[in-house]
Order: structure tokens, then sequence, then C-alpha cells
């Protein structure tokens, strides 16, 4: 599993000061290194242009046709299905659940988004 920060697209620094550790609560090994205090003020600022982009973007969109939202709320349920061993593996190794309970809950999962793009 690739770890990275998200806000700055580079992976963290093992040990460093204030960093967090995100361990495997199965076996307790460190799946990642986070460091928080140094990407906080960055991942607010992200998070403020994400939603002034969003803001920004919110009176073309919801002009946009049902069935092209509907064909938008599909494409993220295939790519979560192309990715699932990916997102599965992942979320075993945060919460601890066997592999093919996390297979279902990805499953489970993209299926809301096939629902809604049906509504």
């Amino acid at each position: 599993v690739s770890v990275f920060n998200v806000a700055t697209h580079e992976v963290p620094t093992k040990g460093s000061p204030g960093s967090y550790i995100v361990a495997n609560p199965a076996t307790s090994d460190p799946i990642a290194f986070v460091d928080a205090p140094a990407t906080s003020h960055i991942a607010l600022s992200a998070v403020q242009a994400s939603i002034g982009a969003a803001n920004d973007l919110f009176p073309s969109f919801s002009r946009t046709t049902s069935s092209y939202r509907a064909g938008l709320l599909n494409a993220w349920a295939r790519e979560i299905r192309s990715n699932k061993q990916q997102l599965a593996t992942l979320m075993t190794l945060e919460c601890g659940k066997p592999l093919p309970e996390s297979l279902g809950e990805v499953e489970y999962g993209a299926s809301f988004l096939d629902y809604f793009a049906g509504e």
C-alpha cells in the first residue's frame, strides 16, 4: 500500500517530530506515518479551495441533465470496483477486519452509487 500526504502528494517522513503512527490493529505494525502538524494548515487551505471551486461550479453543474449526473455516479462505481482489491486491502490494514469482509464493504459502498444513479 502506498502512503502519501493528500495535501502535498509527498510521502510522510518516518518518525518526524509530531508525526502520528497509523498501525494495523491486528498486528500493531506501522502502516504509515502522518505528519499532521505540518500538514494541518495545508489541509485547511486545500479544503477551503475545494469548497470555493465547488461553489463556483455549482451553477453550471446544476443545469446538467439527470442522465449526465447518473453517468458520473456509474463511472465512480466502476472506478471503485476496478480498484476494489486495493481499497479492501487498505480497509483491512486500517480496521483489522478480514479481507473478505472488506471486499464486501467495497461492493456495498459501490452499490449505493448504482442505486442513486438510477433515481
